[in-house]
């Protein structure tokens, strides 16, 4: 079975089951009613559902058991009811433990029936995320192949590893991935000097995995390097012994015997805890744990202890001692793992509106106090307080505020920075930027870069068949979409192959200078990579532990009412006619008392990509939903599409909009040509298919279903730049 978007199942008395929208019922006469609530969550991810609103058109004073139940309104009456904290984690595809029952009394001549139910979805916190650059995706036809695209211009900034705290970093404005190898070496661990030196690990894989972990999902790539080094000394040599190869399999240490995966050491259940709180870039057992409360209690997606899944995707087929290999696709999904366990810190501290976390990514003035923070949490672990330091004001101001913070185990934060400064220190010194440090290179075969996407640690893997590892494990795609990926790779790289200095006459792309472009063509082609506000238990717990003020860290009051959302037009279940090119358009109102909403919709039921509405003024909002989009219905076909109204603090009321597309107008402009933009992605975002071919969940909803003692009931179904590259 499939599951949907996040549902609410009202249920109400005396009339056969059947799937109204706007007006499940015309009740006549006087007399009680009973409906009851229950709040159900069919998308793939678990979602903090807070409650739900409906409407009567009459007043009816309903009342229940439960509390947090208000009312507005003489006609229609708006009725929201809010649902105890322990009871807002709502797993995916499990409802809530309890039925809520509702009782009031229809006089007559009047209709209390509940209509327009809508959920109230956490979505964010009152404190703003930080914004970044995301440089834009490219397609082959943007390449630039001739000019300074080639040249030799420094590109560090020399600050960029401290912005945000130095964890998020962007290759916005680059072109080329410029980093210096160190000819100094760091003292670490006593007596032993080494040198970040990745040309020991005999191949491109390991450096294509950062350039990929920084352009996707703007993670630091020197910050992953650094805390490689630290963990095993991947990457890294011995001064004096720098052809021996890397130290990490000099000594053995890079293994997962210990229970412990990838060049980032990544203990199983911070894996797990990961893979449910990011489940969309886990497709499979991400889908399964989502469907439990906790990580434990979802022991059953993971085999014993949880060791069948990590090895799937961070452990080499064929070495011994079992490891991550030093040139293997599983080094992406090894960084895409760790970039994740980081963020799972960041963003939890982030949305914690008691802590200063915000402001010290903003201008602390120490720089590196945000990082040392995410270090502690880290090193400590999520219950063991290492925050509190966040809740002082003074730490903005405090030039050593890192010090507040343990270091960690063997130093931990003190080796991480240190190591972290040699890479960029050399960078900045390198021979782009006016000194004499070489910048790292590396000639990359189109059979290293299949083998990067598609698996494969022997023969590549294809668009039909993924091989071990690779970073398709982490985006469920289509077999089309598989293949025009790698078409558009095949393209790219005939294109770039053998014009960098470094790969002159070589069958080959270069990493410098290349490997970037690579990644904005891929990225086009690859769902988004936007992280759901953090739901999973231990980042909630970290989240409610420092969120309990009414006033925030900025000393704005925390706002937890929900947006008002009415939907203006179309009416529920109307024919509508695709209105090429712009599609049919829909209007709606949406307000909050404490300051400017959001208006988002999407067709996905999955609710993972949503687009902006246009705001008209006055709290209107207003878009057009073109027939070409994807998982718009054929002809004469039921469709659904989703509205939601989000406020400052990530309070979002959201309801289903049921409509018909029209039988007999075709997508197509006047002249009958096919319309171009069929299949292309919401919001001009490529979208993954949905995950239900490997998980086996469904398109999403919130439904409200009803019990009564009287005879049948009635279903109400809520189902729920381009740029060109930048030139050197």
């Amino acid at each position: 079975m499939r599951f949907p978007a996040a549902i609410l199942l009202l249920a109400l008395t005396a009339w056969p089951q059947v799937r109204i929208l706007v007006k499940p019922d015309s009740s006549s006469g006087p007399g009680a009613r009973y409906p009851t609530v229950t709040a159900c969550n069919e998308t793939p991810a678990t979602l903090r559902m807070e409650g739900w609103k409906f409407r009567t058109r009459d007043s009816s004073a309903y009342t229940t058991w439960m509390p947090g139940l208000t009312r507005s309104g003489s006609g229609p009456v708006q009725y929201t009811q809010m649902v105890p904290v322990d009871q807002s984690t709502m797993p995916a595809g499990r409802c809530s433990a309890v039925q809520v029952d509702y009782s009031g009394t229809q006089a007559a001549g009047k209709d209390i029936s509940l209509y327009e139910p809508q959920a109230l979805i956490k979505v964010g916190s009152c404190n703003a995320t930080p914004v970044y650059q995301d440089p834009p995706s490219l397609t082959c036809s943007d390449l630039i192949t001739a000019g300074d695209y080639y040249g030799n211009k420094c590109v560090e900034t020399g600050a960029r590893e401290n912005r945000y705290g130095g964890f998020i970093a962007t290759f916005a404005g680059q072109t080329q991935i410029q980093a210096g190898l160190p000819t100094l070496p760091e003292s670490v661990g006593g007596s032993v000097e080494m040198k970040w030196d990745p040309r020991s690990l005999g191949g491109p894989q390991y450096m294509m995995s950062l350039a990929m972990v920084q352009e996707f999902f703007q993670v630091d790539m020197r910050f992953l390097a650094a805390v490689a080094g630290v963990e095993v000394r991947f990457g890294y040599v011995q001064n004096g012994k720098e052809y021996s190869g890397s130290i990490s399999e000099i000594g053995g240490f890079n293994t997962d015997q210990s229970g412990t995966f990838s060049p980032w050491e990544l203990e199983v259940t911070s894996f797990d805890r990961v893979m449910s709180a990011y489940p969309k870039f886990f497709p499979g057992p991400g889908d399964c744990l989502n469907r439990f409360p906790d990580i434990t209690s979802g022991a059953s997606c993971l085999g014993k202890s949880g060791d069948t899944t990590a090895p799937f995707y961070m452990r080499t087929p064929g070495l011994t001692p079992t490891r991550t290999g030093i040139n293997s696709p599983q080094l992406a999904n090894g960084a895409v793992s760790a970039a994740l366990t980081w963020y799972g810190l960041y963003d939890a501290l982030v949305h914690s509106t008691d802590l200063y976390f915000t402001k010290l990514l903003a201008g602390g003035k120490d720089p590196r106090a945000a990082l040392s923070a995410m270090t502690a949490g880290y090193m400590q672990g999520i219950y063991s307080g290492f925050a509190d330091p966040l809740k002082d004001p003074n730490i903005v101001d405090n030039p050593s505020a890192s010090n507040l913070f343990l270091t960690g185990s063997g130093n931990y934060r003190i080796t991480l920075f240190k190591l972290l400064d040699g890479i960029s220190n050399a960078t900045a010194a390198s021979t782009a930027c006016g000194g004499a440090i070489p910048i790292y290179d590396a000639s990359i075969a189109f059979s290293d870069v299949q083998r990067f996407f598609f698996g494969g640690s022997g023969a590549p893997g294809t668009p039909a068949a993924q091989g071990d590892g690779g970073l398709l494990l982490h985006f469920d795609l289509a077999t089309e979409e598989r293949e025009n990926l790698l078409a558009a790779l095949h393209c790219a790289f005939d294109r770039l192959k053998g014009r960098a200095p470094s790969t002159a006459g070589k069958d080959a792309v270069s990493y410098r200078y290349d490997w970037l472009a690579m990644l904005r063509v891929a990225k086009g082609m690859l769902p988004d990579r936007v992280r759901p506000f953090p739901v999973e238990h231990d980042y909630r717990y970290l989240m409610e532990t420092y969120s309990k003020n009414p006033l925030m860290a900025s000393g704005k009051p925390k706002d937890a009412a929900y947006p008002t959302l009415d939907i203006l037009s179309p009416l529920q279940n109307q024919v509508m006619a695709p209105g090429y090119p712009k599609g049919f358009p829909v209007t709606v109102k949406g307000s909050d008392g404490s300051g400017d909403v959001k208006a988002e919709w999407t067709l996905d039921p999955q609710w993972e990509t949503w687009s902006r509405a246009d705001s008209s003024g006055g709290g209107q909002f207003s878009f057009s939903v073109p027939c070409g989009s994807k998982r718009y219905p054929k002809p004469g076909q039921k469709g659904a599409l989703w509205i939601r109204v989000v406020d400052g603090c990530g309070n979002a009321t959201v309801e289903e909009l049921d409509f018909t597309a029209h039988a007999a107008a075709l997508c197509q402009d006047p002249s009958g040509l096919r319309n171009a933009a069929r299949g292309k992605r919401e919001n001009n975002s490529r979208l993954a298919k949905g995950r239900a071919s490997k998980s086996g969940l469904n398109s999403g909803r919130v439904w409200f279903e009803t019990d009564s003692s009287s005879p049948g009931s009635i279903l109400v179904d809520v189902r729920g730049q381009k740029a060109k590259q930048e030139k050197f």
